[in-house]
């Protein structure tokens, strides 16, 4: 599986697992007791809102900027990753994109 990293720049996965996964694949449930079940149906999942805001207006211009060069760029890898702890505006950023 290491091969498939052989191209990658700045890529570290040395503290990583890797599975290689093949045939088919089955979900397994595990039958809970009434008691899971009801501590499971009190929680309250965090809502998915259709929308984000986008940034605001003359902020994260250095990661837009850099975004439109790899976008002009046909020799750029195909793949844009962007990572960030949470709150870091990730989702504004891809917001501000599409």
């Amino acid at each position: 599986m290491a091969e498939f990293f052989t191209h990658a720049p700045y890529t570290d996965a040395s503290h990583s697992n890797f599975n290689a996964v093949g045939g088919n694949q089955y979900n397994t449930y595990v039958n809970q007791s009434l008691e899971e079940e009801n501590i499971l149906a009190t929680l309250k999942p965090a809502g998915r809102g259709g929308y984000v805001p986008q940034c605001m207006e003359g902020t994260r211009m250095d990661i837009l900027k850099k975004v439109d060069g790899w976008l002009d760029n046909v020799d750029a890898p195909n793949i844009l990753w962007i990572s960030g702890s949470p709150g870091a505006g990730k989702s504004a950023i891809a917001s501000t994109l599409i």
